[in-house]
């Protein structure tokens, strides 16, 4: 069985923390009904403003439907 990991790294300005996970709490319920998606991570860089999202797609097709989204 073949996967894909999808990495996304952006600028970002915040919030942080619990504040960032309470402020995308719908945003991160749609992400999971994305079709194909295993799993996701958040990071984040509050001292170098950036954050980012790693997801495990079960195809590149699912993940490059993501991203175009």
């Amino acid at each position: 069985m073949s996967t894909t990991f999808l990495h996304v790294d952006f600028a970002f300005n915040g919030p942080w923390g619990p504040a960032l996970a309470e402020a995308c709490r719908e945003l991160a319920a749609d992400i999971a009904t994305e079709p194909g998606l295993r799993w996701k991570l958040r990071g984040e860089d509050a001292a170098g403003g950036r954050a980012s999202g790693e997801y495990l797609f079960d195809s590149l097709e699912q993940a490059e439907r993501y991203l175009a989204k």
